[in-house]
């Protein structure tokens, strides 16, 4: 099982995504997940735009995309709050702010023992997760 960060779906509905992130997405599209997090910075990301005919289309994916993974779709429980205060304690202590919804998305794949594919790795470094980086030929994680 892997959960995919934002930046990886977001990836898919640029007008050319990269060739290699949808290799590797189409390779891995039965172990993909979705996260509850990642849904709502999705979700945001498309409210932010303007009004519009691209703002429409993006919508439109996403409700694809949510519908698609519907059964797919981590929710940010207790047991992932549990490992968010491990998470957060790990990254200030370290000297890391990578961000609430990047924590929460870390303890989500930690909490199910999920790896991460997200190409913001530094974000998770030490954290004990297996890391996928969709932009390289191939993860460490991703074998």
């Amino acid at each position: 099982m892997i959960l995919v960060d934002t930046n990886v779906w977001s990836e898919a509905f640029r007008s050319t995504p990269d060739p290699t992130v949808r290799k590797w997405a189409q390779h891995n599209a039965d172990r993909l997940w979705l996260s509850t997090i990642v849904a709502g910075e999705l979700l945001a990301g498309a409210e932010l735009m303007p009004v519009g005919r691209k703002r429409a289309t993006i919508e439109q994916g996403y409700a694809v995309l949510l519908d698609t993974y519907r059964d797919r779709i981590a929710p940010f429980d207790l047991d992932a709050a549990r490992h968010f205060a491990i998470v957060l304690a790990l990254q200030e202590r370290a000297g890391r702010n990578p961000g609430t919804a990047d924590t929460q998305i870390a303890a989500t794949a930690l909490a199910r023992g999920m790896a991460l594919a997200t190409r913001n790795t530094k974000h998770f470094d030490g954290l004990g997760l297996a890391l996928i980086d969709p932009w390289q030929e191939e993860s460490p994680a991703d074998t």
